[in-house]
């Protein structure tokens, strides 16, 4: 799910002018970054007028982003309509048409209240007001324009009814005049009995006028009154209850923006440090004092609540505004007041933003307490100065101009191996073999910047080195990870063999092996007794041989039994291999056992000491790799692989006659390798695997080619891991058959039916059928399950033969199936499963003895990390070698050499001047 943020800029204070083109007069502008699209309403965009001071009787109007036409916002509809214009990063201009430009802003004293009679608030507009100090019964004349007060005037009910006049001060803001007041004829005056109601919610609808008056009581006979004196309390504690909640709707300082835009958004270097920025523009209870001129805060005369008691004053504390960095973030936007965790965080949020920009910065000062960032063009005023916060041990800019007046460059020094290795770690993780060049132009279509080689191979070799960790501290701790697979594997097997320097009586490093339980469970649960040994350099920091045992399941997929890491491939290593994974399998001598094995060294000779009756194929791909050495072409490699597949003698003597046709010689060379451990014909009935290479413990080595790189524990961790995962995910892959027996068994059913339409069938009465394929009459039998080509017996699924033998009698072929096939047996060989472990983080203190890597033999020239090709090997891509190709000399025409190479020396061609003459 995708976020679209936006910008939304709000202009308040001023006026709108509508066009063409639409304006807006005077007032100020204020950000709010980062607002999520399908969060905005109607009432949110309200409660933002709130935070900027003023009421929410206002009108909103949006600019469209496809036209600029202002569209007034009256319901969540035109929100999403215009919102859904929007995309990431983009900006929403916001305009407030009120009727009051200036913030609400709540009184700062209450001088005086409005003259008040016994039938409600007395005079009208025009009449004057008297202090309520200077009250006096009965009033004395004293200028021309007072007369005497007439108590006549007051209606005969107690509370009487409420005039329908308010008296409105001429100046609110200065002294009243001491004039008296003139009643009104109330025979005159129509009452209007709604005036009490509008009086007592004055405060809230009336623009503060309530705060602005006085109230005098009209005569003396209302202050005798019980009545009147309660409705007077009543009223002031009313007013007091609404003065106070209108000194909460002040705005803070945080939310009013003093000064004009800067030359970016959301900067402001105009007004910084001027004491007078902020006069008139707080919010609150409270008018505003410079910190420079004392005191700094209000004392008001009377603090108590009229008994006397003081009220201790709350000062209030200017809030910080703090925008703290996140380094997750994907773009790097400066501001001042930016807050870093630390100096690092900082560092690599400069070298993200050059990169992301694509401009030339240097840190011209870098200390630990301090970073001065200029641009590398002389006269380019851009800066930014962070430094460390005494107080917060914060990391905080302090001083930024983003002005940039220079151009953008494809090079950047800040782009070092150090932030690559960052950038890039996942993807050297996965691919750690990945060439240089590949790489580098990886980092030039992602950032569009040019790297050097040097620069990408440090930023690789540094994923590299972290990902592996210390390798001699795993060396060190190879007992403790021994302990922790028996501790969390019961019934595994783990071994390390460790040799010791007389001189020093340090251990060294010689072999590790490892056989987890739930490997075993899964040879004796239902795999075929068929072998593939192999071995691997190691190509990381760790120098050996990785050796390994894997054997096939139902469905033939490679299912790795033990792997053991030694320092070389001999004699001695095999059988030391060989005698654990021979314990561990109960393989006895060998009896009924079949082993698969390319040509490696010194394993033949460990394979007839301890396994003398197992069944030894060689990989018929290495016989056909070492014989085309000399013989070369490929009718002679077609012929090969039909000898190689041959399962009975009289198409084998077809194929070997075929072979003879193309050189008796050749014919001798393939001879000379043992032909019945690498031809089917020969091959043993009991193992049910007519394989004639070691395909499936070369697929063990490529898929661990990644792990091949890294140091011992990481290296086996990473190879457990693998197995743990594959075995859960093949427990499932079994609910995906569409029949009892695994895929791959059904495909090659399915292409034996295929091949069974062209089989002739002749049936003797009883279980036997004669059957006609290709010139050659093979016998089948259908209770014995055999068939005299051997492919039966060989694989376990009906031949081409037996299947139309079995479509003779209607019998369906997939019920003929070895049971190894089915999936009852796939289920029991996948029943155990490897459990997790801790990591060495974890493990507990061990009095382990501690031991060394091994010595490295550095060999001459440069190690090799590419797989040595065969012979009759080539490229699939680039340009097709000469190799073996005869030259002809183009000087001689001779062939054997070329033309540098000529004895002959090459013939100068003789240049005739000729002269002309002028006519």
């Amino acid at each position: 799910m995708s976020f679209v943020l936006i910008t939304l800029r709000w202009y308040y204070g001023g006026k709108i002018v509508f066009g063409p083109p639409s304006d807006y007069v005077g007032g100020s502008v204020t950000e709010v970054l980062e607002v999520d699209t399908d969060r905005m309403s109607y009432f949110e965009l309200k409660g933002y007028i709130k935070d900027l001071g003023y009421t929410t009787d206002c009108s909103l109007f949006i600019r469209s982003p496809i036209d600029g036409f202002l569209v007034e916002v009256k319901s969540d509809k035109v929100i999403c309509d215009i919102s859904s214009m929007f995309k990431n990063g983009d900006r929403m201009d916001v305009y407030v048409c009120h009727e009051v430009n200036e913030p609400e802003i709540a009184p700062l004293a209450l001088d005086y209240v409005p003259h008040v009679m016994d039938s409600g608030v007395g005079g009208v507009g025009g009449e004057s007001f008297t202090s309520f100090n200077e009250i006096e019964f009965p009033v004395e004349p004293s200028s021309p324009h007072s007369e005497h007060f007439n108590p006549s005037s007051q209606p005969s009910n107690p509370l009487g009814e409420p005039s329908n006049t308010s008296s409105q001060p001429s100046n609110p803001l200065s002294e009243p005049s001491n004039t008296s007041y003139q009643p009104s004829n109330p025979a005159a005056e129509p009452s209007n009995p709604s005036v009490e109601s509008s009086d007592d919610e004055s405060y809230d609808e009336s623009d503060n006028e309530s705060d602005e008056r006085s109230e005098v009581y009209s005569s003396e006979e209302s202050l005798d009154s019980d009545v009147h004196e309660e409705y007077r309390d009543f009223r002031a504690s009313r007013r007091h209850f609404n003065r106070s909640n209108r000194r909460t709707r002040g705005t803070t300082t945080e939310q009013i923006h003093t000064t004009e835009k800067g030359p970016d958004i959301g900067y402001d270097e105009t007004n910084v440090g001027s004491k007078d920025s902020l006069l008139g523009k707080l919010g609150g209870d409270e008018p505003y004092y410079p910190s420079d001129k004392a005191p700094s805060f209000e004392l008001e005369e009377e603090t108590g609540w009229g008994d006397g008691e003081e009220v201790e004053q709350i000062v209030r504390k200017k809030k910080k505004n703090r925008v703290i960095f996140y380094p997750t973030s994907e773009k790097i936007v400066w501001e001042l007041g930016l807050v870093f965790a630390n100096v690092r965080e900082f560092r690599e949020a400069v070298t993200k933003y050059a990169v992301q920009e694509k401009i030339q910065i240097e840190k011209y000062v870098n200390e630990p307490g301090r970073v001065r960032v200029r641009c590398c063009k002389k006269g380019c005023p851009w800066l930014l100065v962070a430094s460390l916060d005494s107080q917060t041990t914060d990391f905080v800019v302090k001083n930024y101009n983003p002005i940039h007046i220079c151009v953008s460059s494809t090079h950047n020094y800040l782009c070092n191996s150090r932030f690559l290795a960052v950038r890039y770690k996942d993807r050297i993780t996965e691919q750690p073999n990945i060439r240089i060049i590949k790489l580098q132009e990886l980092i030039r279509k992602e950032l569009d910047i040019q790297v050097g080689k040097t620069i990408v191979r440090r930023a690789r070799a540094r994923v590299l080195k972290e990902i592996m960790g210390d390798h001699i501290a795993e060396y060190g701790r190879i007992f403790d990870y021994r302990d922790e697979i028996l501790r969390t594997n019961p019934g595994s097997t783990c071994i390390v063999k460790f040799g010791e320097i007389v001189e020093t009586g340090h251990k060294i490093f010689e072999g590790f092996y490892v056989c987890f339980h739930a490997l075993k469970k899964a040879f004796f649960g239902g795999t075929r007794k068929c072998i593939g040994l192999d071995g691997c350099f190691l190509k990381g920091v760790c120098r050996g041989q990785l050796l390994v045992a894997v054997c096939k399941d139902g469905n033939n997929q490679m299912l790795p039994i033990a792997w053991a890491i030694v320092e070389v491939e001999n004699k001695f290593t095999w059988a030391w291999f060989l005698t654990l994974v021979k314990y561990d399998l109960h393989l006895g001598v060998g009896h009924e056992l079949t082993l698969i094995t390319d040509m490696q060294k010194g394993l033949e000779i460990a394979v007839e000491d301890l396994l003398p009756l197992a069944e030894h194929k060689m990989c018929a791909r290495h016989v056909l790799a070492n014989w085309c050495k000399n013989w070369k072409g490929i009718e002679r490699r077609n012929v090969f692989w039909k000898i190689a597949k041959t399962t009975f003698e009289a198409e084998l003597r077809d194929h070997i006659d075929a072979m003879k046709k193309l050189g008796s010689d050749c014919l001798d060379g393939l001879l000379y390798y043992n032909v019945e451990r690498w031809c089917k014909k020969y091959f043993q009935e009991h193992s049910k695997c007519d394989s004639v290479d070691n395909n499936m413990a070369e697929s063990f080595n490529s898929w661990i080619l990644s792990a091949r790189y890294k140091t011992i524990i990481t290296m086996l961790e990473e190879i457990r891991i693998k197995m743990m995962k594959r075995i859960g995910q093949l427990r499932e892959f079994s609910n995906t058959w569409v029949t009892d027996i695994s895929p791959m068994a059904f495909k090659i059913l399915q292409q034996n039916i295929n091949k069974s339409m062209h089989c002739n069938i002749s049936w003797n009465g009883e279980r036997g059928f004669e059957v006609v394929d290709k010139g050659f009459t093979h016998c089948v039998d259908l209770v014995r399950r055999t068939c005299s080509c051997r492919a039966w017996q060989l694989k376990g699924i009906p031949c081409p033969h037996g299947v139309a033998a079995l479509h003779y009698k209607q019998y369906e072929p997939i019920h003929y199936v070895a049971s190894c096939y089915h999936k009852e047996t796939y289920l029991r060989t996948y029943e155990y499963v490897i459990q997790p472990m801790n990591n060495m983080n974890m493990w507990p203190p061990s009095v382990n003895p501690r031991v060394q890597p091994p010595a490295v033999k550095q060999l001459p020239g440069r190690p090799s990390k590419a797989r040595r090709k065969e012979a009759n090997e080539t490229k699939r891509t680039g340009k097709l070698s000469k190799c073996g190709a005869v030259m002809t000399c183009s000087n001689c025409h001779t062939k054997g050499h070329n033309k540098r190479g000529c004895p002959i020396p090459p013939t100068v061609p003789t240049q005739t001047a000729t002269t002309s003459t002028q006519p």
